[in-house]
């Protein structure tokens, strides 16, 4: 909802009050329940989309096009494309962690957890058209992945020592090794088939075998 129009406490107060006539006005008949129950789904709803914009929107900390040199960790499973591949960063230093997402060369490859050196320029995504004509709202995508910014122009260089742990670097680690194995055993395209398939591993298929399954 806050997509196409903010709703502001007064405005649920003001429906919560309404709400509450017509169920008390509607006892009798047995619906009046049921509305209130449901309008109470909806507030709560209503509310944490509130809560999670205004914590994203707290997080944009920089101006866009800032300059900015610091210290971060991989944050996310790094998405390997086809000519590249799509790191997620948690950029260290403020109130609040702002995640950072940016291309990177396939080599030096990076795994989640790894800590980093990052200098660039970052900017807040925004929407664009697509070919069909369409609006592609990156900017809201981006909300969704919690990422805040696109670092630009960027420098990153892993930072020697211990990276991340904990149950979800563990869980990446079992993940890879089962990869390693597959791609032993399996030939290109089906290893990254099977791996996107089995264990959601975000590795490129190749243009040519994308082109194919968006046609399909």
């Amino acid at each position: 909802m806050h997509s196409v129009h903010a709703v502001s406490l007064f405005t649920l107060a003001w429906c919560g009050l309404c709400v509450a006539a017509v169920s008390y006005a509607l006892r009798r008949e047995g619906y009046g329940l049921y509305l209130l129950l449901i309008f109470l789904a909806g507030t709560l709803g209503v509310v944490r989309t509130e809560f999670a914009f205004r914590a994203y929107e707290s997080a944009q900390v920089y101006a866009d096009g800032a300059p900015v040199r610091t210290e971060g960790y991989v944050a996310a499973e790094p998405d390997v494309r086809e000519e590249d591949v799509v790191l997620v960063l948690a950029l260290e230093g403020g109130t609040s962690t702002v995640r950072v997402r940016v291309n990177v060369p396939p080599f030096p490859a990076y795994r989640y957890g790894d800590r980093v050196s990052v200098a660039g320029v970052l900017s807040k995504p925004r929407p664009f058209g697509t070919d069909e004509g369409r609006v592609f709202r990156f900017d809201r995508y981006l909300m969704k992945e919690r990422v805040h910014y696109l670092l630009r122009d960027a420098t990153i260089v892993r930072v020697e020592g211990e990276g991340m742990r904990g149950v979800t670097a563990r869980l990446f680690a079992l993940k890879d090794a089962w990869l390693r194995a597959i791609a032993r055993t399996i030939p290109e395209p089906e290893a990254s088939l099977a791996g996107g398939v089995v264990v959601g591993a975000k590795r490129s298929l190749g243009e040519e075998w994308l082109e194919a399954f968006r046609t399909t």
